[in-house]
């Protein structure tokens, strides 16, 4: 999960315009060590509950790629960014809620640049027949 937001983090950053075919024009070197936050969000964790259903087959780096907590962590780690890094689970509303963080921070001033990103894999049942039990 958190290798696929890497790489739209920077697909998005190099992303080519439709109407005038310039790029966002972002180079990593100009965005490395900038005042950039980042505000992703999952709504579960259903990658990491089937692929950790068996704890002989679990790599020791297997948390830190695959909990929605270290998202922006990673994001901001791997792209070498030094504003804000926040994860946040609110269920259906993490996406919009981000992006409300990240317009209110640069409004602020907290940062000159701000990522907002959140993702919602549905591979379990779990979810929604536990849903469907509250009645």
């Amino acid at each position: 999960m958190v290798r696929t937001l890497c790489s739209l983090v920077h697909a998005a950053r190099e992303k080519k315009s439709k109407t005038n075919g310039t790029k966002a024009g972002i180079p990593l070197s100009k965005i490395a060590g900038s005042n950039t936050s980042v505000f992703t969000g999952s709504l579960g964790q259903d990658y990491k509950d089937v692929a950790g259903r068996d704890p002989l087959q679990v790599s020791r780096m297997f948390v830190l790629g695959n909990d929605y907590a270290m998202m922006s962590n990673r994001v901001s780690h791997s792209f070498d960014l030094r504003g804000h890094s926040t994860s946040i689970a609110t269920a259906c509303s993490t996406s919009l809620m981000g992006l409300h963080l990240a317009c209110q921070g640069l409004r602020m001033g907290d940062s000159d640049a701000a990522i907002v990103g959140g993702s919602g894999l549905c591979l379990s049942p779990s979810l929604f027949s536990d849903i469907s039990t509250t009645g």
